[in-house]
């Protein structure tokens, strides 16, 4: 359940390690502040325990002496080309999207104080690593491989977050 801080530590270079942000991080329901749920629990795919999201990755990092920058609610074109200039400058994008690109249906969640968020089963984040005119290569904390995405399964699966990227400036 810790794919983001996994992410996050590939995306840094080794400058910090997974286990150091996950006591790093703020604690929410709210996935936008902090980490949603345990980090520790055999089951994934579920809204309960569930991760974060790239506001809330960067206040551990930014805990930790790194900086990034989030990039989230852009359009998709908007979005892509970001993620692309980023690459060419080769800095590191962690990439939210749905465990192993699968289809899902994001479900609006009421927070304790009311605020209204998606939340979308089998959350996900990668670092994405490459890319070319048929899509987009990432590394998968999950499961330590290196998976390819065509840009239209790329958009679809963006889509469901709003198109998030955290992207690791150091």
């Amino acid at each position: 359940m810790t794919c983001e801080q996994s992410s996050a530590a590939m995306a840094a270079r080794g400058a910090i390690s997974e286990a150091q942000l996950v006591a790093a991080m703020p604690r929410s329901d709210n996935p936008f502040q902090g980490i949603r749920g345990r980090t520790n629990v055999p089951y994934y795919g579920g809204l309960t325990d569930y991760g974060v999201y790239a506001s809330g990755l960067q206040k551990g990092l930014t805990a930790l002496g790194i900086h990034s920058q989030v990039l989230y609610g852009q359009g998709y074109d908007e979005f892509k080309e970001n993620v692309l200039e980023h690459l060419r400058a080769g800095r590191a994008v962690i990439w939210w999207h749905t465990l192993w690109d699968s289809y899902q249906n994001p479900v609006m969640v009421k927070m304790p104080d009311g605020a209204l968020v998606k939340l979308v089963p089998y959350e996900h984040a990668s670092v994405i690593v490459g890319a070319n005119d048929r899509g987009v290569t990432y590394h998968d904390p999950y499961d330590a491989t290196v998976r390819f995405v065509a840009w239209q399964d790329f958009r679809r699966v963006s889509a469901y977050f709003d198109n998030m990227a955290l992207v690791v400036l150091q």
